[in-house]
């Protein structure tokens, strides 16, 4: 796993994020972009983007919080709620970006719980593009606790 810069946010801010490859990939890879639940970047979600990279992958485990994370809800809920969703967008896109300029033939996205939502807005938004995006899975994973 390397920590990248894979863009530059609408206000000049670097976009930040995790790549995850196959050990000893050789070649083009697919390009998934991982977009991390409402926790925001923490180690479940490179965890995942690894799983994700030994299927074959190059995994791009993506940052719409600016370097924050929570570990209550409460925290959760505060920073999805101060996203911007035209700025997760655009730093979807971005993510996608650079895996293509990496070589990948194709790029997906899979995302967690809150960003299914970014994550077809991203799927439209790519749709109208010259090549065709493939929104790959959109994953919610449910406690216990929420089906009651």
């Amino acid at each position: 796993e390397t920590p990248v810069v894979y863009g530059v946010s609408a206000s000049g801010d670097s976009l930040r994020g995790v790549l995850v490859t196959p050990d000893g990939a050789a070649g083009d890879l697919p390009g998934l972009v991982v977009i991390h639940e409402w926790w925001g970047l923490n180690r479940n979600v490179i965890d995942q983007a690894r799983h994700l990279a030994n299927k074959g992958y190059a995994a791009l485990a993506v940052d719409l919080y600016g370097g924050e994370s929570a570990d209550s809800p409460d925290g959760a809920m505060a920073l999805m709620q101060a996203v911007d969703d035209d700025a997760s967008v655009q730093n979807l896109v971005a993510a996608s970006d650079f895996l293509s300029a990496r070589g990948a033939p194709r790029v997906g996205s899979i995302g967690w719980c809150y960003t299914d939502l970014p994550g077809m807005f991203f799927c439209y938004h790519r749709g109208g593009k010259r090549h065709t995006f493939y929104l790959a899975a959109t994953l919610r994973f449910t406690t216990a606790t929420e089906l009651g």
